[in-house]
């Protein structure tokens, strides 16, 4: 359905939180201690210091610092300074009675203070949603049709069916691939040549996409 779509481009557009490598189901299980410097929601966050200024991590804090503002980017400048203690956000988002042992969780690797977790999001709350979910017709015809002759898109596409690049996508599962129109906010013009509705569609709907 087109609300399944929304949601999957949704989850894409933010990073605050990633599909745990296992991929496991909400249920219960037992405790897991392999997960480095894990805290939960519940208890507060390590105590974060600026970066000494002559290493990498400490020049990236104070070009942010001097691009957007020390406290515009307050939350940025600490989500970098907790990625840099390799701290991991473990917050739980199931219904289950204990939530020690569940295994509805979500992950956060790079998280950032002050973000919700939610389990699913209601479509009707984004209005970019709706948008796209009017053209799916439109974009399904343009998926089926471009990928009716595979040989013709792996020649004249970028990348097509790529598999995982880091460790992070490769959490989705067994063969996963992709095709990507759009990576870290920067569209792929052979790709996007390639699909022109769907590439226009996610433009129009105002979207708030970082990866298609």
């Amino acid at each position: 359905t087109m609300e399944y779509i929304c949601l999957v481009l949704l989850i894409a557009c933010s990073h605050a939180f990633v599909i745990p490598k296992t991929r496991p189901s909400c249920t219960t299980s037992p405790k897991s201690s392999s997960l480095p410097m894990v805290l939960s929601a519940s208890t507060d966050l390590p105590t974060t210091r600026p970066l000494h200024p002559h290493t990498f991590a400490g020049m990236v804090e104070q070009g942010i610092q001097d691009r957007f503002g020390e406290t515009e980017a307050a939350r940025v400048i600490e989500s970098w300074r907790l990625l840099e203690m390799d701290y991991e956000h473990r917050e739980f988002i199931g219904l289950d009675v204990d939530p020690e042992s569940s295994q509805c969780h979500q992950h956060a690797h790079s998280y950032v203070p002050g973000l919700s977790a939610r389990t699913f999001y209601d479509t009707t709350d984004f209005d970019w949603c709706g948008k796209l979910g009017s053209k799916y017709k439109e974009l399904k015809r343009e998926f089926t049709k471009v990928t009716s002759d595979m040989a013709k898109l792996t020649e004249e596409g970028n990348n097509v069916w790529a598999g995982a690049l880091t460790d992070d996508a490769s959490s989705y599962g067994t063969g996963w691939r992709t095709l990507v129109l759009m990576d870290r906010g920067i569209w792929d013009p052979v790709n996007v040549n390639l699909f022109p509705k769907t590439a226009k569609a996610i433009r129009d709907s105002g979207a708030p996409v970082v990866e298609v």
